[in-house]
């Protein structure tokens, strides 16, 4: 839960048709970031096999065991994955920067009792502004899902916070500011609109703090240790060869520069992902890169579409610095 068991972020495509078994073998053949407890690396890989986990000891789906013990016990009806059974009609869409229609998350393909495997437990649940908002009363305000004296081991509910999330097309975005009475959601699902900039609009227009203190994630860690210049040079012809849009050399550079082994995705997944990628930012351009937790480095990029864009790359340290995979963590 702590993202330091060493799992990689991810092992396979969202909508690959893995099930359990299968992806908790390739997970478990997948070598590791780091030894378990050394370092933290965000890891969807980690939060499936805590599905999995749960679903074994619960004898439920994840998507029921989430209702359950969750969302029944606040009130919330209109989250979930299949269980909520959803109107198509009720089902927002998502577009991509240049306005393609992106479909619905139920549209895409999914097991019969929930996401595939390399997405449970991680991602893909839908919900309402409505059922959010009574989710953070919840968590926040009352001792419905766990006693205050458990929640302050995690955070303090009269301090400031921030919660965000993005696959780079949706976008989630949450903050509460208790001393100020003042609760901020923003949801998206048009990669041109994204969260964190209209939230930063919405700050000057009303007056608000950054929910950090200011600066955010990428200012707190400008001045950090510097990206070696062998990989550095490794991520910045990535991001050429992904703005060259040549398909024959970005696939020869996948096959050089990324890990091959039996958990990875294949070249055509990951030039099918970054093909998406393109589209959604347009060019990009590498502004600044910072290494931290090891194996992880930090691309801040601008992007011809999106404006600022925050690149979460996981490469190996030592050569011949193969990348693991490519992330939007942040959007600017």
């Amino acid at each position: 839960m702590n993202h330091r068991a060493g799992f990689p972020s991810g092992i396979g495509g969202d909508f690959e048709p893995l099930q359990r078994g299968a992806f908790i073998e390739r997970a478990m053949r997948t070598e590791l970031l780091f030894a378990p407890g050394t370092t933290e690396s965000y890891s969807n890989t980690g939060f499936s096999i805590l599905a999995a986990i749960i679903e074994q000891v619960s004898g439920k789906t994840y998507d029921e065991y989430v209702r359950d013990a969750i969302l029944a016990p606040v009130g919330l009806k209109r989250t979930g994955f299949l269980l909520p059974n959803f109107a198509p009609t009720d089902l927002a869409h998502g577009y991509l920067a240049a306005g393609t229609d992106a479909g619905t998350m139920l549209a895409k393909a999914h097991a019969a009792d929930g996401p595939y495997w390399n997405l449970r437990g991680n991602g893909g649940m839908l919900s309402t502004v409505s059922d959010m908002h009574a989710f953070y009363t919840a968590l926040f305000e009352t001792e419905e899902l766990f006693k205050a004296s458990t929640r302050a081991l995690r955070f303090d509910p009269n301090e400031p916070i921030g919660l965000a999330g993005s696959d780079g097309v949706n976008f989630f975005l949450y903050d509460r500011f208790p001393g100020m009475q003042t609760e901020i959601i923003i949801a998206s699902t048009n990669a041109a609109q994204r969260a964190p900039a209209i939230r930063a609009a919405l700050g000057t227009v009303l007056g608000l703090p950054s929910p950090d203190g200011g600066g955010g994630e990428v200012a707190r860690r400008a001045g950090g240790k510097p990206t070696p210049e062998a990989v550095g040079s490794v991520i910045t012809d990535l991001i050429k060869s992904i703005n060259a849009g040549n398909a024959t050399a970005l696939r020869k550079y996948i096959a050089e520069h990324f890990t091959a082994g039996p958990g990875d995705p294949t070249v055509d997944d990951r030039m099918s992902r970054i093909g998406r990628l393109h589209e959604a930012l347009g060019d990009m351009t590498v502004r600044s890169m910072e290494s931290f937790l090891g194996a992880t480095v930090d691309v801040m990029l601008d992007s011809t579409v999106n404006g600022a864009v925050l690149l979460r790359v996981e490469i190996d340290p030592v050569s011949p610095y193969r990348i693991h995979g490519v992330q939007v963590r942040v959007g600017g």
